[in-house]
């Protein structure tokens, strides 16, 4: 009796279960919950139940009219304390390239934790959704979409609305908590006061491929695209936006990356703070940098930096700036304001600085170790000014040169403005512009100055000035292997090879149907050309069947190719003095004749009768034949008038029509495309 009883009650369970669970489908991978209305939408969001499941957005859903006070999905239940009290959402959901529109949120003063779309993802899945217009509102981890993500993944997503907090306030994330961020932006503004962030407010795991558009105001800690980078990683993003902090640790892309990673990252918008500003990071604490740069101009009062404001036993790496730097104190420099046991290599920077105390082209203040950099920007200060740096205390500077014009009372060198126990070595200053290269201090002379000596511009526009340094550059490598400047030979100075970015050609189909193939590759900026568009015969290269040479184009036609021959495919982009960027990734493709590929597409079951299928195959012959002999507008006819016309019903009507060959939409949608494609290729050709 009693183990029946137990099967009932499970049973009155599953009832109540499938009653409150109404939504279609069944929550699995294969059969997700299907949102198709705004009560779908609802429902979801009210019922736990769903949170653990498979779940699509199968329309666009709007919000407006309604405000929340809490987060919409997984809500914080208790603003008493700082944990989330809830049930955090761990399932996945799929926007499907749908749209939540008008979310509002506005805790209404009361202290509200942890709001969003999703209040608390805890290894959860977003995907694929856009979040468009209104705004979120709160205390303390509050984004646009989720306002924390622990271990959890928030791919392919935007949010436009405006999002304002306190504590860890991010466009998109308020704090990313060991999750990944992948492939997402944010366009709206952002304020808070502390962990302030464009896409992101605090940032301990991992964000890629993500951009920031919007104005980012917050007190300390703010980033055009991470507020707090806490051992994360943040890897080809951007940020755009104005970013500007009442007090300290404000950055264009991040505030501050404690023992985090930066790499092949760059912001363009203006930032301004009070100390430990800069363009890229303001503070970058035991964290290492490489491949960055940012453009914006940059203000504050001490520790302001073009690229970061102040570097603490971190690395910078093939980085640089070119904005203007503005400090109204100390510690201000073109690339660094101030390095404490830190190491910057292969960087320059090319902004005027300006400041009273220590300031420096490259560096304002530098305990660390600098070498193969330089700075051609402007230095204006009151005391110790430097071209390069404005104060050297028991730092290393090798291999490093200063080209700018350099003004200031006190201390004053074209290199650097006052040695304390610091080492200076291998290095040039500019006679054209500068007066003399190391300024000493009276009665503190322990360090050296060994092999720094003056050159006209000229020659520090000479290549072999910096090989004979060391420097290694494409294809002239002096010091190592890897390929890391460039330079326009007697007309500018050095320049990082990542900065010429490659093009990346479109991806190819499995076969191309003809003698030809036009092959096609994204605009690269700054780029006047395109270089050797190579068509080969192996994936190596070793036989290059045919070079496009110098063309302004952003496509190619390869003619004259075989048919059952596979190719492989490549491009440069061509920069100012004849400067060449890397090779783009390799495509290929086997060319076929258009028989055998439309042919392949088809189930003979698919079309009306045998004599059909045979027909087909010998009107497509004979257009092949055309195509061969060039006969292009003879091919076009034929293409549209016996080929076209039998596979178009789908297309024209939803249905095939009386005409039609093929007898299925599903065979039509694949042939169809195909010769629109071809008819398309030889109008143009």
């Amino acid at each position: 009796m009693r183990k029946l009883a137990f099967v009932f009650a499970l049973l009155i369970l599953a009832i109540s279960v499938n009653t409150a669970l109404g939504l279609p489908g069944s929550g699995t991978q294969e059969e997700p919950w299907r949102i198709e209305s705004p009560a779908d939408f609802n429902e979801f969001a009210a019922d736990p139940n769903y949170w653990d499941d498979y779940t699509r957005l199968d329309t666009d859903v709007n919000l407006a009219g309604q405000t929340y006070s809490t987060a919409v999905i997984a809500p914080d239940t208790d603003n008493s304390n700082w944990s989330f009290d809830g049930l955090a959402f761990t399932g996945v959901f799929d926007g499907n390239s749908h749209k939540i529109k008008g979310l509002t949120i506005n805790d209404g003063g009361a202290g509200n934790d942890f709001l969003g779309l999703f209040g608390y993802i805890d290894g959860g899945e977003v995907r694929n959704l856009g979040l468009e217009g209104g705004s979120v509102s709160g205390e303390d981890y509050i984004g646009g979409l989720v306002g924390f993500n622990y271990y959890g993944s928030v791919s392919n997503c935007h949010s436009t609305c405006d999002v304002s907090g306190d504590d860890y306030v991010g466009g998109l994330v308020g704090g990313n908590g060991y999750g990944t961020i992948s492939n997402c932006y944010s366009t709206g503004d952002v304020s808070g006061y502390d962990g302030v962030g464009g896409l992101v407010g605090s940032n301990s795991g991992s964000v890629s491929n993500c951009h920031s558009t919007g104005d980012v105001n917050g007190v300390y800690y703010v980033g055009g695209l991470v507020g707090w980078n806490y051992h994360g990683s943040v890897s080809n993003c951007y940020s755009t936006g104005d970013v500007s902090g009442t007090k300290s640790i404000v950055g264009g892309l991040v505030g501050e990356n404690w023992h985090g990673s930066i790499s092949n990252c760059y912001s363009s918008g203006a930032v301004s703070g009070k100390g430990d500003v800069g363009g890229l990071v303001g503070w970058n604490q035991y964290g290492s940098i490489s491949n960055c740069s940012s453009t914006g101009g940059v203000s504050g009062d001490d520790l302001v930096g073009g690229l970061v404001g102040e570097n603490w036993h971190g690395s910078i790496s093939n980085c640089y700036s070119i904005g203007d730097v503005n400090g109204t104190d100390q510690s201000v420099g073109g690339l660094v304001g101030f390095d404490w046991d830190g190491s910057i290599s292969n960087c320059y920077s090319r902004g005027a600085v300006s400041g009273e105390i220590q300031v420096g082209g490259l560096m304002g203040v530098n305990l660390g170790n600098v070498s193969n950099c330089y700075s051609t920007g402007d230095v204006d200060g009151e005391r110790n000014v430097g071209g390069l740096v404005g104060s050297n205390f028991h730092g290393s500077i090798s291999n490093c040169y200063s080209s700018g014009d350099v003004e200031g009372a006190d201390y004053v060198g074209g290199l650097v403005g006052w040695k304390l126990y610091g080492i200076v070595s291998n290095c040039i200053w500019d006679t054209d512009t500068q007066t003399h290269g190391v300024t000493e201090s009276i009665g503190y002379n322990e360090g050296t100055v060994t092999n720094v000596e003056g050159l006209s511009t000229t020659e520090m526009q000479d290549i072999n000035t910096y090989l004979n340094a060391g420097w290694d550059f494409v294809g002239e490598t002096a010091n190592g292997t890897d390929d890391i400047w460039l330079i326009c030979q007697g007309r500018d100075y050095p320049r990082l090879w990542w900065q010429f970015p490659l093009p990346v050609l479109e991806a190819e189909p499995q076969e191309s149907v003809g003698t030809s193939n036009i092959i096609m590759w994204s605009e690269v900026s700054d780029a006047n050309a395109y270089y050797w568009v190579e068509c080969a015969e192996d994936a190596n290269f070793e036989y290059v069947v045919d070079s496009s040479g110098w063309i302004n184009e952003t496509s190619y036609v390869f003619f004259g190719l075989e048919t059952g021959v596979t190719y492989w495919y490549r491009v440069k982009a061509g920069y100012y003095c004849d400067i060449e960027s890397r090779w783009s990734n390799v495509e290929s493709s086997t060319q076929v004749q258009l028989a055998d590929a439309v042919l392949a597409l088809l189930d003979p079951n698919d079309v009306k009768n045998e004599n059909m299928l045979r027909s087909l195959a010998n009107k497509l012959d004979a257009i092949q034949a055309m195509m061969d002999k060039g006969q292009y507008k003879a091919a076009i006819s034929k293409l549209e008038n016996d080929i076209l016309q039998k596979t178009d019903g789908c297309a024209e009507i939803g249905a095939p029509d009386k005409n039609d060959w093929i007898t299925t939409c599903e065979r039509q949608e694949l042939v169809y495309p195909i010769i629109i494609e071809i008819i398309e290729l030889l109008s143009d050709g």
